[in-house]
């Protein structure tokens, strides 16, 4: 059995680097989380959606892949 040395991989759905340098980590949580919010566009928008649902929505959603320690 062969053991493959790489600078990077994710484990649990975080990003490791060798130097354990967590700026691609942080760039990439920042990323989905940018994704996240996109995805609700036709919510965030909408005069039909109240203020606390559009809220709630941003921290279930939005916060919750941003600040998830996995």
């Amino acid at each position: 059995m062969q053991i493959d040395n790489v600078n990077e991989f994710v484990y649990l759905g975080s990003l490791l680097t060798w130097n354990n340098d967590c700026s691609k980590e942080i760039r990439r949580r920042l990323n989905e989380a940018m994704d996240a919010m996109a995805s609700f566009n036709t919510i965030w928008k909408s005069k039909h959606v109240s203020i606390q649902v559009k809220l709630k929505s941003l921290y279930v959603y939005v916060f919750s892949v941003l600040l998830t320690i996995r």
